[in-house]
């Protein structure tokens, strides 16, 4: 599987980009984390693509390609 970028899981969520870096920021979700480096100004994030299927399915009953 390809690696997901954020602006391509909001859209597959249907959530505002910025939602979704938030709630990875505070770890709310399963499928991806965020991370910034100690003198870094920026967030770094990884969206998990079979992690994301799984739970796009489970909350809205619907399947995707990522």
């Amino acid at each position: 599987m390809q690696d997901v970028s954020v602006k391509r899981a909001a859209e597959l969520l249907g959530w505002d980009i910025n939602y979704l870096r938030i709630g990875l920021r505070h770890g709310l979700y399963p499928f991806g984390v965020a991370s910034k480096a100690e003198k870094a100004s920026r967030y770094s994030y990884k969206i998990y693509p079979k992690a994301l299927q799984n739970f796009i399915y489970e909350k809205y009953g619907k399947e995707v390609t990522v």
